[in-house]
């Protein structure tokens, strides 16, 4: 389960770990033996790091949608202009 919303959220890894200890509902004698996050982070961020898409060389690139809307589908890519051949305008926003 970690893994998966390590993979499908934005949310920092450390809070995910942390939300996920707090479901589990250890005992106090269990919880001392439950790995720290910094011993399960580095295969967490390789795994969160896979799925995010390589920087574009030019300015003739595609947006995907995950990053034109937020969580709760509101709409977060404003403005895309091509300026000029070189050039580009992305206006990123929310409306909070």
């Amino acid at each position: 389960m970690l893994k998966e919303r390590v993979i499908n959220e934005t949310v920092p890894i450390q809070k995910i770990y942390d939300e996920e200890i707090m479901k589990a509902h250890f005992s106090s004698e269990t919880l001392p033996s439950v790995p720290l996050v910094y011993k399960i982070q580095p295969g967490s961020n390789q795994a969160r790091k896979n799925l995010t898409p390589t920087l574009p060389s030019s300015s003739s690139f595609d947006i995907p949608d995950a990053y034109q809307s937020t969580n709760s589908d509101e709409t977060f890519l404003i403005y895309d202009k091509l300026v000029s051949c070189k050039k580009r305008v992305l206006i990123f926003a929310s409306p909070k």
